[in-house]
């Protein structure tokens, strides 16, 4: 999934809604243990001998 199609999919529900990573989320929904962290990082192949090669991504934690 792209950051495009995940915007795409999100825009279909409402704005204040919720959200999850995992089913993680905690009471109340409101709380700052629900914080979802946004990071881009870099995915290394070191699987001998594939050596694939290496790209960017955004992880949702």
């Amino acid at each position: 999934m792209t950051v495009g199609e995940l915007i795409d999919e999100l825009k279909k529900y409402p704005q204040d809604m919720p959200v999850a990573c995992c089913g993680d989320i905690y009471y109340p929904p409101t709380a700052e243990n629900n914080r979802i962290h946004v990071a881009e990082m870099l995915w290394v192949d070191n699987n001998y001998p594939w050596n694939r090669p290496d790209f960017e991504y955004i992880n949702l934690e």
